[in-house]
């Protein structure tokens, strides 16, 4: 008995290079935005003090007195998130990481172009393998298998991007 060949669908093919465009474009502008927000953090020294960071300190946790990390930036107030994310566009448009809304972050729209074409994928594979989004985000560790369905998903359609990259 002969074993059966595999034939993506055009469909299958241009979502699995989408999911590549989509990775590639994510590994670019994630160290351009992640410097920039830093740059804006050590040169404006913002002041950790909204009403979170005293509930944090009530708590007995310690905060330090500046935001020097962007993981700190929810501690700021509202003025100074205001001032940092207005900073940060400015940065981010030198840097030719332009978006559609100036509210919108080049990080963020790029990782939701990323999840978006994950999900296109996972639709385009489902008449192959039968496991839709559900399925994977109802058992148990989702994360790591929605991780590991996407790249055997990818590694098995590597192959057929060859000459659709190359356009």
């Amino acid at each position: 008995m002969s074993k059966p060949v595999f034939k993506p669908t055009a469909e299958m093919i241009s979502a699995a290079n989408d999911v590549a465009l989509a990775m590639a474009w994510v590994q670019t502008v994630e160290p351009v935005v992640k410097k920039n927000r830093q740059a804006v953090l050590d040169k404006f020294w913002y002041k950790c003090g909204n009403d979170l960071a005293k509930k944090v300190i009530e708590m007995g946790d310690s905060l330090p007195e500046f935001c020097k990390n962007e993981h700190d930036t929810m501690y700021i107030s509202d003025a100074d998130f205001a001032h940092y994310h207005t900073e940060c566009h400015h940065l981010h448009n030198q840097s030719g990481l332009t978006v559609d809304h100036p509210e919108q972050c080049p990080l963020l729209v790029a990782e939701s172009l990323l999840r978006k074409a994950h999900d296109a994928l996972v639709k385009a594979m489902e008449p192959i393998t039968k496991i839709t989004k559900d399925m994977i985000f109802q058992a148990p560790n989702a994360m790591e298998n929605w991780n590991k369905y996407i790249d055997l998903n990818m590694r098995l359609l590597a192959p057929y991007l060859k000459n659709t990259l190359k356009k």
